[in-house]
């Protein structure tokens, strides 16, 4: 959560917002509750009208929104694509062609919001003249860009090397098996986050997450073992992420 809620007040500042880091993470964190709600729409529209009572222009944090989200599947693609170079990962049976295509795809989209003249270009196909608005921003430079990577690659990281630690607490694994439990957290939560129907992923990270750690788990107990440490892992994050809403709740309330 820090690194997350870091990344967001580091992104809008450098769109140009004048903005306390107390009060991102705050945004950050409440809006982020509201991800399990039916349909993915309201965690964006509560950080847009959380963010506003703080005096953020719309438009700034919309187009935080964007980035953001492009930026978190260019992330997790560059940790499974990159692992999957390195490590044997034949198990998960990745197509690394298309996951590279669509890492460059999702590159090249991530380009095209940063690009004044693909803005316009969208604006007059799409009739949405709100759009231009974005091109009054400042740009991000390219260590904007970079410091904003890393930051999401390391969240990542950290949130795999915790369902590493879980795992290990119930059926000992040896440290090498890390970059592998990293790559299953990486890829069971991308999967869980293009899943617009499923509130927060709910399910579909589950069942994704249970079915790449069996592949490591004793046989016969890996069915069984392997949904029950997902589901504990969601049960986790759950109870933490509620004593964080209800920290901010009451401590930054205004």
């Amino acid at each position: 959560f820090v690194v997350l809620t870091f990344s967001w007040h580091y992104l809008i500042t450098a769109l140009g917002a004048n903005a306390k880091y107390k009060d991102n993470s705050r945004v950050w964190i409440l809006s982020n509750a509201a991800r399990y709600l039916p349909g993915t729409i309201w965690q964006y529209v509560g950080r847009i009208q959380l963010s506003s009572s703080y005096g953020i222009p719309v438009v700034i944090s919309s187009r935080g929104l964007v980035i953001e989200s492009l930026l978190n599947l260019v992330a997790g693609l560059l940790v499974i694509v990159g692992s999957s170079l390195v490590l044997d990962l034949a198990v998960f049976q990745l197509k690394l062609y298309l996951l590279g295509a669509l890492l460059i795809g999702i590159v090249a989209l991530f380009l095209l919001v940063n690009n004044p003249a693909a803005i316009n270009f969208f604006s007059r196909i799409t009739k949405l003249e709100k759009l231009k608005l974005l091109t009054d921003m400042n740009k991000l430079s390219i260590i904007n860009w970079t410091v904003l990577l890393v930051l999401l690659i390391i969240q990542f990281v950290l949130a795999g090397t915790i369902l590493f630690l879980l795992v290990s607490m119930v059926f000992p694994l040896s440290v090498q098996f890390l970059p592998y439990v990293i790559v299953v957290y990486t890829l069971s939560w991308l999967l869980g986050y293009i899943a617009f129907l499923a509130p927060g992923g709910l399910g579909v990270q589950e069942l994704s997450m249970a079915t790449l750690l069996s592949f490591y788990l004793p046989v016969g107990l890996a069915g069984g073992l392997a949904g029950g440490l997902a589901i504990a892992f969601r049960v986790i994050s759950m109870l933490v992420e509620l004593i964080i809403f209800t920290f901010c709740s009451i401590v930054f309330k205004r």
